[in-house]
């Protein structure tokens, strides 16, 4: 019984730790439509067969909205354009 106690304990100390990560790093990913999925907008690292529309930059923030995303995302527009 107490290997599971310890077990549990561990599982939410990951999940705290991911939350966490993900709070602290957002991520801004280039997205492109496929057309297999009904024309959904996917991230184009994660679709190789996505498709992007030249002079159109479609992109998402993944993260929580928080000052330090909008930022980020600030830093990230300007790097872009």
């Amino acid at each position: 019984a107490f290997g599971v106690v310890w077990g549990i304990g561990l599982a939410v100390l990951f999940s705290v730790g991911m939350i966490l990560y993900d709070a602290t790093v957002p991520q801004a990913v280039v997205l492109g439509q496929v057309q297999t999925r009904g024309r959904e907008w996917r991230d184009v690292d994660a679709w190789p067969n996505a498709r992007t529309y030249r002079g159109i930059l479609v992109f998402e923030f993944q993260g929580p909205s928080s000052l330090r995303v909008q930022n980020f995302s600030k830093r990230s527009l300007n790097a872009v354009g």
